[in-house]
């Protein structure tokens, strides 16, 4: 994990170090200095203390909280089967049907006691099957009301109405979704004001691995009935797209080491060109998937000078000009990079 002198500048979302609202104000953002987990493993529950800053974030003050966890079964194999043998309260978000089909990979809402062997287990980092903190299984949860309250708050997020007048299912658990709304907040209005109530009157501490830091949202208790937000969809694809640029950019940083290092020395230096370019893709007006990867190749990793050198480029500043024909244009561009790299031209070989 990133510390908190080592990280760079951009992991923190805009405004003030360590805490942040985003635009809409609707849920609030902190990074919790100093969050680590157990670090060495567990036997049948024994070993070291709970970590003191995250022990206080789940149950220190306020008093009259509750602590939980929102667990994805289909990321821990045999979920219902260990939370039945915890003797922890627990529940599954999907009932009847549903959670007779999809029960193993269905969200799964426990209540935590501080001195359980799956409270330190879940704060735990290991490879080892009982350390479950690097397993991206989903958020812990603080909240005043009882699990039956919470569990019938959550429930009604898991299905929402699709675009073709049916429902899908909203994974608003997924740690992946969660690290790309707090990279870039003000980038998801529509996100924010959905989890200002599904979240409503809790706060949610996970670890967002692949920033380097564990991140707490605090949804304030919301006033009026629960909607679905004008522009949620494009939210979500958008935050698709953000979260697989993490990915991407631990990619880049293995496959190239020489091309990456003149952005920092890990792989968390790429999040803020990557994030970046993103937002020059949705400007420019790039849809197709494969053009949008050719880009973040090309500008940031293959171009002989950093990005965002790469825009000044006159074949870009074409594209640019032309949104409604962006994908035609950025394709004809890179049929001439091929087609000048196989002639041997060496102004352009050298970053093709």
């Amino acid at each position: 994990m990133i510390g908190e002198d080592d990280a760079p500048r951009h992991q923190m979302p805009p405004g003030r170090p360590g805490t942040d609202a985003p635009p809409s104000g609707v849920v609030a953002i902190e990074a919790l200095p100093g969050a680590a987990p157990i670090s060495e493993g567990l036997a049948l529950g024994t070993g070291p203390d709970l970590p003191e800053v995250l022990c206080s974030a789940l149950f220190g003050p306020p008093e009259g909280c509750n602590t939980y966890a929102l667990l994805d079964a289909g990321r821990l194999p045999h979920l219902p089967e260990l939370l039945a043998a915890s003797g922890l309260p627990h529940r599954c978000l999907f009932t009847g049907a549903a959670q007779d089909t999809l029960g193993d990979a269905a969200p799964w809402l426990v209540a935590l006691d501080r001195d359980s062997t799956v409270t330190r287990n879940l704060l735990t980092a290991g490879d080892a099957p009982w350390q479950m903190w690097d397993r991206r299984l989903g958020p812990l949860l603080r909240s005043d009301r009882p699990l039956p309250d919470l569990w019938t708050q959550l429930r009604k997020f898991t299905l929402l109405p699709s675009g073709d007048g049916g429902r899908a299912y909203f994974r608003f658990w997924e740690i992946g979704t969660l690290e790309a709304y707090v990279s870039r907040p003000d980038r998801f209005p529509a996100l924010a004001a959905l989890y200002s109530h599904v979240f409503a009157g809790s706060t949610i501490l996970f670890n967002a691995s692949r920033l380097g830091r564990v991140y707490c949202m605090t949804a304030a208790p919301s006033a009026g009935p629960a909607r679905m937000p004008e522009g949620l969809r494009n939210d979500l694809r958008r935050a698709r797209f953000y979260s697989n640029m993490l990915d991407q950019a631990e990619d880049f940083a293995t496959s190239y080491p020489d091309e990456t290092a003149r952005y920092g020395p890990n792989a968390a230096f790429l999040h803020r060109p990557l994030h970046e370019a993103v937002e020059e893709i949705y400007a420019a007006g790039l849809t197709e998937p494969h053009l949008r990867a050719r880009f973040l190749m090309l500008a940031v990793i293959l171009y002989p000078a950093p990005w965002p050198a790469f825009l000044a480029e006159p074949a870009w500043q074409k594209v640019r000009a032309d949104p409604a024909r962006a994908n035609d244009h950025f394709r004809d561009f890179c049929a001439m990079l091929k087609y000048s790299s196989a002639k041997g031209r060496i102004d352009l070989e050298t970053w093709w």
